[in-house]
C-alpha cells in the first residue's frame, strides 16, 4: 500500500515538473497509448489535453510522424537506447517537432519541441557550409595554381571589409576577437591590434548585467537585428544595431550598423509629433487612398468624433466638412491636378454651437515625386469671422452714424425757423382763430421732427451730455418702476438688483433713456401675447480674450452688466444683422420709427461700452449692456 502510494506521489511529482517544462512531454504506456499530455504538448499540438490523452500516437500526430516513431522505437528498443529524430510535422502550421523518446517502466516518456526555426537556421548554415566549403575547394585548386591569385583575393578581401559601411567584429569559436574591420576603428576607437589583445566586449558593454544580455543574443545568432549602447573607447554612446552569424567552424562575425541619426530623426519625429499633438489646429493625415492614417486631438474636438471612431474613415466619410459630395472637388484639385485646395465650411456640433472652419488639403510626396500621402489641416476661424462681421458692423454703423449726423444737422438748421415762426404767428392770430388748430398742428409736427433731430444726433454721436460719475442702481430702479407704469398688464416685469452700488461714468438722464428704450422695445415683442420682462443689474469681470469675443473695442476689466430679458416672439438671424440701423424697425409703421436701438447703441458707445443681443425665433430675446465700471 505504501509503495502504491509513494508511486502515485512520484508520478504526481513528475507531472508537475513536465508541467513546468516549455516543450512537449507524453507518457505513454506499454501499449503506445498517451496517458498523460503536459500543457506545453497541448500548446504545440493545438488540441486540449482530452483531445490527447488515451489516444494512440498515430492518432494524435500526422502519418508520417506516426511511421518515423515506431520506426525509431524499434531501432532503440534493438539497440536498448533512447530514441531521437526530428520530423516536420503539415498539420496544422507546417512546423519542424524534435522527439526524444525514453524507455521507462510504464512504457516510455516523449518529450518533443518546436525546431522550425532551429531546423531553418540549421538548414541557412549547412547551405553556407556547403557554399564555403564548395568556395574553399575552389579556392584549393586556385591556390595551387598560384599563390598569387590568392594574394590578390585577399587583399580583394580586406579592402572589402575595411570599405564596407558597417562594423564587422569576426570571434572564434573561443569568443576571442579575431578581426575588425577600418568602419569598427573608425566609430568604436579600438585598432584591431588592440582589439585583439583584450576584453573587447567588457570595454564595450561595462555593465554586467547588460554585457551578458548581448553575450546571449550573440549566442543565439537568431536572424534579425538589436539595438545596442555601445560605449566607444572615448566614453561616449553609440547607438548601434547588430546581427550575429554563426560559422560552420563555430566562428562568429558580429555585423553593427551606426544608427544614431536614426534614433536622432525618431527624437525629432516624436517631437514633431508632440508639437502637432498640442497644435490648435486639426490635423487629419490620408493615405494614398484617402483614408485617414491619423488624426490629432484639435480635430477630435473639432468633429465630435474620437481617434477610433475615425481612423481608417474615408473623406467622403467626413459629410460635415465635406457635404454633397464636395470631397469630389477636393480630391481633383489635391490628387490630379497636385494643387492645395482650401475652403471655409459652417458646421453644428454636438454642443449645439455653430462654428466656422477653414480647412486645407494638400498633396504629401516622397523623395521621387510620388504622392503618398494627403495632410488636411482643419481651423476653426469662428472667433476670427465673428470678429470681422463686428469690426464691419461697426465701419457700416460709423458710416451710417457719419450720414444721420450730417442729415440731422441739416434737419435742426431747418426746423429751428420753422418753429419760432410757427409759435410767433400762433401768438398773432390768437387761439380764436381759425387757422389756430391747424398752426398747432404744425408746432407739434416740429417738435416731433427736433426730437427725430435730437436722436439722429445722439446716435450719429454730434450731440452727446456731458458724463458724470453716477451710480446705476437708483436710475435703474426709476426705470423698471417707469416701465411697470408704462406696459400693459399682460406683461409681468422681474426686476434683479445683483449689486449694492454700481458707479458708471454717464449721464443719467441718457442712462434713463437706454433702459426705457430697452425696456420698451423688449414690451413691444410681447404686446399681444404678454409675457414675462426681467430686467437686471449686476458686475462683471472680463479677461481679455472675453472682452475680445463680445467686441474690439471693449478692454478687460470691471463691468456694470445691465440684462432685459423678454419672453416675445424671437428675431431670425437676417433681423438681427439690421437692429441697430436707424429706421429699421420690425414694427408697423406707426408704432415706431426704428431709432429706439440705434439711440442705445450710440449711447452705450459713448459712455465706453458694448451692446449685445440674442434671439431665436419664438424663445424671445436678450439684450446685454456692458459699461465700464469705476
Amino acid at each position: 500500500m505504501q509503495d502504491g502510494t509513494e508511486k502515485t506521489a512520484d508520478a504526481t511529482g513528475m507531472r508537475e515538473l513536465f508541467d513546468r517544462l516549455n516543450m512537449g512531454a507524453l507518457q505513454m504506456d506499454t501499449s503506445a497509448r498517451i496517458t498523460y499530455a503536459n500543457s506545453f504538448a497541448s500548446e504545440l499540438l493545438h488540441r486540449p489535453r482530452g483531445e490527447i490523452e488515451g489516444r494512440s500516437f498515430r492518432e494524435v500526430f500526422p502519418a508520417s510522424v506516426a511511421r518515423r516513431f515506431y520506426r525509431e522505437m524499434d531501432r532503440a528498443a534493438a539497440r536498448g537506447t533512447a530514441a531521437s529524430f526530428e520530423a516536420n510535422c503539415p498539420a496544422p502550421e507546417n512546423i519542424w517537432l524534435s522527439f526524444r523518446c525514453v524507455p521507462s517502466a510504464e512504457g516510455s516518456i516523449v518529450f518533443f519541441e518546436d525546431i522550425t526555426e532551429l531546423k531553418n537556421a540549421r538548414d541557412d548554415l549547412t547551405r553556407t557550409k556547403q557554399e564555403l566549403e564548395h568556395r574553399v575547394q575552389e579556392r584549393t585548386k586556385n591556390l595551387r595554381r598560384t599563390s598569387r591569385m590568392l594574394e590578390e583575393q585577399k587583399e580583394l578581401l580586406v579592402t572589402i571589409i575595411d570599405n564596407i559601411p558597417v562594423m564587422l567584429v569576426f570571434f572564434d569559436s573561443s569568443g576571442a576577437v579575431r578581426l575588425v574591420n577600418k568602419a569598427f576603428e573608425r566609430l568604436a576607437g579600438w585598432s584591431m591590434g588592440e582589439a585583439r589583445h583584450m576584453n573587447l566586449m567588457a570595454a564595450m558593454f561595462p555593465d554586467t548585467v547588460y554585457r551578458k544580455e548581448v553575450w546571449e543574443f550573440m549566442m543565439k545568432a537568431r536572424p534579425g537585428w538589436k539595438d545596442l549602447e555601445l560605449t566607444t573607447r572615448t566614453g561616449k554612446i553609440l547607438q548601434s544595431s547588430w546581427a550575429n552569424v554563426f560559422l560552420s567552424d563555430g566562428s562568429q562575425i558580429g555585423i553593427g550598423i551606426d544608427i544614431s541619426e536614426r534614433i536622432q530623426m525618431e527624437k525629432e519625429l516624436i517631437r514633431l509629433a508632440s508639437a502637432i499633438e498640442q497644435a490648435d489646429e486639426g490635423v487629419v493625415i490620408f493615405n494614398h487612398l484617402w483614408r485617414i492614417v491619423y488624426v490629432d486631438p484639435a480635430f477630435e474636438v473639432l468633429s465630435d468624433l474620437g481617434k477610433q471612431e475615425l481612423i481608417g474613415r474615408s473623406i467622403s466619410d467626413l459629410t460635415d466638412f465635406f457635404p454633397n459630395e464636395s470631397y469630389q472637388e477636393t480630391i481633383g484639385r489635391a490628387e490630379k491636378e497636385g494643387k492645395k485646395w482650401t475652403g471655409r465650411r459652417t458646421r453644428k456640433k454636438a454642443s449645439g454651437d455653430i462654428i466656422e472652419v477653414d480647412l486645407a488639403v494638400s498633396p504629401v510626396y516622397d523623395e521621387q515625386g510620388r504622392i503618398i500621402n494627403f495632410i488636411l489641416l482643419a481651423r476653426d476661424v469662428t472667433d476670427e469671422v465673428r470678429l470681422q462681421h463686428q469690426l464691419l458692423q461697426i465701419q457700416k454703423m460709423e458710416a451710417i452714424g457719419n450720414l444721420a449726423g450730417g442729415i440731422a444737422q441739416n434737419l435742426k438748421n431747418a426746423f429751428t425757423p420753422i418753429l419760432i415762426d410757427t409759435e410767433v404767428l400762433m401768438q398773432d392770430v390768437g387761439e380764436q382763430n381759425p387757422s389756430y388748430p391747424i398752426l398747432e398742428e404744425m408746432l407739434q409736427a416740429t417738435y416731433q421732427g427736433i426730437d427725430l433731430v435730437r436722436n439722429l444726433l445722439i446716435f450719429g454721436r454730434r450731440t452727446l451730455p456731458a458724463k458724470v460719475p453716477m451710480d446705476l442702481v437708483p436710475t435703474f430702479r426709476e426705470a423698471v418702476n417707469f416701465l411697470r407704469a408704462s406696459l400693459p398688464s399682460t406683461i409681468e416685469i422681474r426686476r434683479a438688483v445683483e449689486v449694492k452700488s454700481a458707479r458708471v461714468l454717464a449721464d443719467p438722464v441718457q442712462i434713463k433713456q437706454l433702459l426705457i428704450n430697452l425696456g420698451s422695445n423688449a414690451g413691444s415683442s410681447m404686446q399681444k401675447t404678454g409675457g414675462v420682462m426681467e430686467v437686471r443689474l449686476a458686475r462683471d469681470v472680463l479677461d481679455e480674450e472675453s472682452a475680445l469675443r463680445i467686441s474690439p473695442d471693449l478692454t478687460p476689466g470691471r463691468y456694470v452688466r445691465i440684462q432685459v430679458l423678454d419672453t416675445g416672439m424671437g428675431m431670425d438671424e437676417e433681423t438681427l444683422k439690421h437692429i441697430f440701423e436707424p429706421f429699421f424697425t420690425t414694427k408697423e409703421k406707426r408704432e415706431g420709427r426704428g431709432l429706439g436701438l440705434p439711440v442705445v447703441q450710440g449711447l452705450v458707445k459713448d459712455f465706453g461700452g458694448a451692446v449685445t443681443v440674442e434671439s431665436e425665433p419664438g424663445k424671445g430675446t436678450t439684450f446685454t449692456v456692458l459699461l465700464p465700471e469705476l
